[in-house]
């Protein structure tokens, strides 16, 4: 891997695409949700024809800017320039521009990703789902959940006054 290998790919926004069908808000727009996929999805692109046969990459870092809104049937066309690379990881500059009209630069930014072993990385992965698995198995089952256990929404709503 090289700095400055690219790759570029274009999508067509359909219904399935939008923040309403995503659930990121209720505009039938592009979801930032699949904007961000479909930037990793070229990352991919750039770093698939450089890895060894077992090995595969994954996102550790997603910064993007999404600064215009795009329609249903919006062509988007994002490129992906590899811009550092220190071993493993390779860090990508993207850049998401909506090539039907009006045309514009919709989105720009950064994600970084880790070159890994698959076998290596799900064993991993597995081990660790088993352990979770192990310690939810030794709670008394009637212990009351902690607050970490409880459901963490973000979203605190005051309460209604009478």
């Amino acid at each position: 891997m090289r700095t400055g290998d690219t790759a570029t790919r274009t999508f067509t926004v359909t219904d399935q695409d939008t923040a309403a069908a995503l659930g990121s808000g209720d505009l039938p727009v592009l979801a930032t949700p699949r904007l961000v996929a479909w930037c990793e999805a070229v990352t991919c692109a750039v770093l698939r024809p450089e890895l060894e046969a077992g090995r595969t990459s994954v996102g550790t870092r997603v910064q993007l800017d999404h600064l215009a809104a795009s329609p249903v049937g919006a062509t988007i066309e994002v490129q992906a320039s590899s811009s550092y690379v220190d071993g493993r990881l390779t860090r990508f500059e993207v850049v998401a521009r909506q090539t039907s009209e009006p045309e514009r630069v919709v989105a720009h930014g950064e994600v970084t990703r880790v070159v890994v072993d698959r076998d290596r990385f799900l064993a991993r992965l597995g081990r660790a789902a088993l352990e979770r698995q192990e310690r939810s198995s030794r709670k008394p089952s009637n212990e009351t959940p902690s607050a970490g256990d409880q459901s963490r929404s973000g979203i605190r709503r005051k309460p209604s006054r009478p």
